[in-house]
């Protein structure tokens, strides 16, 4: 009995061994791979993130121009909460003015 349990004992012991030499070889082999696969994904969720905030400073933009457009603010206001200069803002908000 204590034979059996032994040889049961070696082969896991050779299976994990095996296991281990084939993964390390694996990922010293693909470890480019691996790493820009990481890179990239932790880029991504900053990629989405970034475009969260940019679709939300448009929203901003946009509701800004609109209350100049409904005359709820004056134009310099307006500008000056988009962080533009008059023109570039007026540019932006009237451009059929600018034809």
């Amino acid at each position: 009995m204590e034979a059996n349990a032994d040889v049961k004992i070696n082969r896991e012991y050779k299976d994990r061994l095996f296991r281990f030499i084939y993964l390390d070889g694996f990922f010293r082999k693909h470890r480019e791979g691996v790493v820009n696969m990481s890179l990239t994904e932790y880029n991504e969720a900053e990629f989405i993130e970034n475009r969260r905030a940019e679709g939300r400073a448009e929203g901003i933009l946009d509701t800004i121009i609109e209350f100049v457009k409904d005359g709820l603010c004056p134009v310099s206001e307006g500008a000056r909460r988009a962080g533009m200069s008059i023109e570039e803002f007026e540019k932006l908000a009237f451009p059929a003015k600018q034809q």
